[in-house]
């Protein structure tokens, strides 16, 4: 992410990918044994991750200290349940703004079952996108988690009409100085108490906003990062908290 490292487990090297190295292609083929005891992914359009490196500040909003909160407009949220869904999860909304970046149309789904065919797979579009000193038109995300593994992508349409496969961590600087960053992922581990699996989050673009307060004689307390296209196949990063207009005075 822009100014906030991934997590990564410690003990990667000594886990296996979910299915892979218990469960036979047959097993998994029938669909009648589930491969992991829980699932989860979602997505959001548009939305803010904050970060406060004094707890204190979230507390009002999150009810307990915490250094991070998320927080995404509820029109464009879906999560998966813990056990899955045989359909897809769809959610749609338009005209939304946030900090003078515009989107005229979201779209955002997620699906996914206990089975690994797939555990999730989540997904966003975003259409009508105004993101200043950026020819973005459009983009959309996708991640799958699977008995494989888990891989995620983004694609940026630009006003011309050309299309952009950014390699994950892509970063550009804008005019105004902000910095934007595409196709940011955060890959992990997640362990369902039987099972470890790959799971992933990509999110299309992110956005350095201004930081939410500074302290005398201490300096900034955090940050804020607006997101395009959050999309999760991770049961342990979901889109939560609607609202953060009490926080950043919207």
């Amino acid at each position: 992410m822009v100014r906030r490292a991934a997590v990564a487990v410690a003990l990667a090297g000594l886990m296996v990918p979910l299915g892979l190295a218990a469960t036979s292609t047959a097993a998994h083929a029938d669909s009648t044994t589930p491969l992991a005891s829980s699932v989860g992914g979602g997505a959001s359009g548009i939305g803010l991750y904050v970060q406060a490196n004094a707890p204190k500040l979230l507390e009002t909003l999150t009810q307990s200290n915490t250094y991070g909160v998320y927080a995404y407009e509820p029109e464009s949220v879906v999560t998966l349940p813990s056990s899955g869904s045989a359909t897809p999860i769809v959610a749609q909304a338009a005209g939304e703004t946030e900090d003078g970046v515009t989107v005229d149309a979201v779209k955002v789904s997620t699906v996914g079952n206990l089975y690994g065919d797939p555990f999730a797979a989540s997904s966003t579009e975003l259409t009508g996108v105004h993101i200043p000193g950026t020819d973005i038109e459009a983009l959309s995300t996708s991640c799958v988690w699977n008995a494989a593994g888990a891989t995620a992508t983004t694609s940026i349409l630009y006003d011309n009409g050309s299309v952009y496969t950014p390699p994950p961590g892509t970063i550009e600087q804008l005019p105004d100085g902000e910095v934007l960053a595409l196709n940011d992922q955060t890959t992990g581990y997640y362990y369902d108490g039987t099972s470890v699996a790959h799971v992933i989050t990509v999110i299309g673009a992110e956005l350095s906003l201004e930081t939410p307060q500074v302290s005398p004689g201490r300096g900034p307390q955090g940050y804020v990062d607006l997101y395009l296209g959050f999309t999760s196949c991770d049961p342990l990063n979901l889109p939560s908290l609607a609202g953060l207009g009490a926080l950043l005075n919207d």
